[in-house]
């Protein structure tokens, strides 16, 4: 297959996927405007669907309106070990600072080979900026951390 060609099918691929997703998280939100949403899909994989807990900003006591900015938390372990559970309170306090926060579950090595987990933490970075506007988020102002 030509790189064209694929360079086509993944973008086809990527937006079939948000959009599969965007009507999901959506409906979350609409659903707990204030509260944390546990375990939202961000990116598949053949074996595996990768999940998050969604953090929103929370400006004196309420959630705040859009365009917030984000942080994607990336917990420790050196792509071997670790778990979202590990960066909850730091998911917490980037909220409760006014700082929305995707707290991810990335695939851990020895099962998944090195770039799996970096490509993983890029996914997620997409997955912010296209649902931007239900998250309530600034899709330029979205930084990674861990």
């Amino acid at each position: 297959m030509k790189s064209g060609t694929c360079q086509v099918l993944a973008a086809v691929s990527l937006a079939f996927f948000s959009v599969t997703i965007f009507g999901c998280v959506t409906e979350k939100i609409a659903k707990n405007q204030d509260a944390v949403i546990r375990d939202l899909i961000f990116a598949e994989r053949t074996d595996v669907m990768l999940m998050a807990d969604w953090h929103p900003a929370i400006v004196d006591g309420k959630k705040a309106g859009s365009k917030m900015p984000a942080c994607i938390v990336i917990h420790g372990g050196g792509w071997f070990k670790g778990d979202k559970k590990d960066m909850e309170s730091v998911s917490t306090r980037l909220a409760e600072s006014g700082i929305s926060a995707l707290n991810i579950k990335y695939r851990l090595a020895p099962e998944y080979r090195f770039p799996a987990p970096v490509i993983d933490t890029k996914d997620d970075i997409r997955w912010v900026r296209g649902n931007a506007t239900p998250l309530g988020v600034d899709a330029d102002r979205v930084c990674h951390m861990g």
